[in-house]
């Protein structure tokens, strides 16, 4: 079946090809008494560069904005935020970060942002995520590239760049991010998202910054992250919503068709590789790809793929590891003891799976 028949049949939309998965919900937010302070006017350490800053905290968690957008949607929003960090610090046991405490309006402030661009050859895809070029100054930053590449940087956005490798004939991949691990801002488009993709993101980054010092390959991190985004997420809307809410069904459905797109990626993967080993001419070799990504539904090219590997490729694994221990406490000492190289990673996980339960 391919992937847009599966979607039309479970009637999902999504937002991105990573893990945040999440069908549209009514923007709901659970009625209760919270104890917020605002202190005007603060000293403070951010790098906010208005000279009014209003400080708001809400269960130890220390907020920050200008004055002059500080309203009460802005103050339910940090309570949300609060809130959802709270959960990931006692059920799943992720650090108290800085991510999403700092909020931009992207007028007078400047959210931080990553600019990162995948570069492939045409008949190539990598199957981790380096070759990483850091690009720490703007200009123009182009070199001879064998098969692949990935440009990051924070001061240039290198649209050059994308425009050149392109033009170059190579599959190339542009992503502007400002949810990342390393003290991601709130901004106007963060607000605006659905109330489940916001907990699901926010869970995502937090436990980047809790495995910090594990050194985990991307392939391993990002598909753990992906699992805790989207277990939190359906323990959000438990909590917050109860079983028989629509938002509670939906965050499990959701799960669900995680799993269903890891797995469609997956096989794409296989397809693609299995065609570019093949010995066949440039002209016969580029029109089959082209058939296969069109038959995708959303990948665009082998830059796109490669981006969605690190997200998927563990998926399935975890979510089997998932099911067999269901018991959130359990799941977390297990998985805090996986290796940090992706091959014994698996090994580790797929030994765990094979285990009778204790």
């Amino acid at each position: 079946m391919s992937l847009k028949k599966l979607l039309a049949g479970l009637g999902l939309v999504t937002f991105s090809l990573g893990c945040h998965n999440i069908k549209p919900t009514p923007d709901i937010k659970p009625e209760k008494e919270v104890v917020t302070v605002i202190d005007h006017y603060v000293k403070h350490d951010t790098d906010l560069k208005c000279k009014d800053v209003a400080k708001v905290t809400n269960k130890g968690f220390e907020f920050y904005a200008c004055e002059s957008d500080l309203n009460q949607e802005l103050i339910s929003e940090f309570e949300f935020i609060a809130d959802v960090k709270s959960l990931g610090m006692k059920t799943f046991d992720l650090v108290k970060s800085k991510n999403y405490m700092v909020y931009k309006n992207k007028i007078n402030e400047n959210p931080k942002t990553n600019y990162w661009l995948y570069v492939t050859g045409k008949f190539f895809i990598p199957q981790k995520r380096d070759n990483y070029i850091f690009i720490k100054e703007e200009g123009w930053h182009v070199d001879d590239i064998d098969k692949y590449a990935l440009l990051i940087s924070k001061v240039d956005d290198l649209k050059d760049e994308k425009y050149y490798y392109y033009r170059r004939g190579y599959d190339v991949f542009y992503r502007k991010i400002t949810d990342f691990a390393g003290n991601c801002d709130i901004t106007p488009e963060f607000i605006k998202r659905k109330l489940l993709h916001k907990v699901n993101t926010i869970l995502h980054e937090d436990l980047h910054m809790t495995v910090l010092k594990k050194d985990w390959n991307p392939n391993l991190e990002e598909s753990v992250a992906c699992l805790i985004g989207n277990i939190g997420t359906i323990q959000y809307a438990k909590e917050h919503f109860g079983e028989n809410s629509k938002e509670y069904v939906l965050s499990k459905l959701n799960l669900q068709f995680k799993l269903d797109l890891a797995e469609h990626l997956i096989f794409l993967n296989k397809q693609l590789i299995g065609l570019y080993s093949k010995k066949l001419n440039y002209e016969e070799k580029l029109k089959k790809k082209k058939e296969i990504f069109k038959n995708s539904s959303f990948m665009k090219n082998n830059a796109d793929l490669w981006d969605s590997i690190p997200y998927n490729k563990n998926f399935p694994l975890l979510y089997k590891v998932h099911k067999k221990y269901s018991d959130i406490e359990e799941l977390i000492k297990i998985l805090n003891k996986i290796p940090k190289e992706e091959k014994e990673g698996i090994e580790y996980l797929k030994k765990i799976i094979s285990e009778d339960t204790p």
